[in-house]
């Protein structure tokens, strides 16, 4: 389950990464696959009422997500560093 602004954050990153490196985009596409599939079957603890973080063990980046049910809804991708996709939903 994708909120709209996190599909978009991660369309952003992965043609950031395929820009700076063919094949790098569906690297990190792989990786994010991996961490979600991670979090569905072992959820993090929470970082704030709702909301619980998935850092991203080759990129720079940080999947923000929560868990509905039996399924975990990705909320944002947060960039480890500054400038790069810092939007989070509700």
């Amino acid at each position: 389950m994708l909120a709209p602004a996190a599909a978009s954050e991660i369309a952003d990153a992965a043609c950031a990464y395929e820009a700076t490196s063919p094949g790098m985009g569906r690297q990190f596409l792989a990786e994010l696959d991996r961490a979600i599939d991670g979090v569905r079957a072992h959820p993090f603890a929470a970082i704030a009422p709702g909301c619980r973080r998935c850092m991203l063990r080759r990129f720079a980046y940080a999947a923000i997500y929560r868990v509905v049910g039996s399924d975990a809804q990705l909320l944002a991708l947060l960039a480890k560093r500054p400038g790069h996709g810092t939007h989070m939903t509700s």
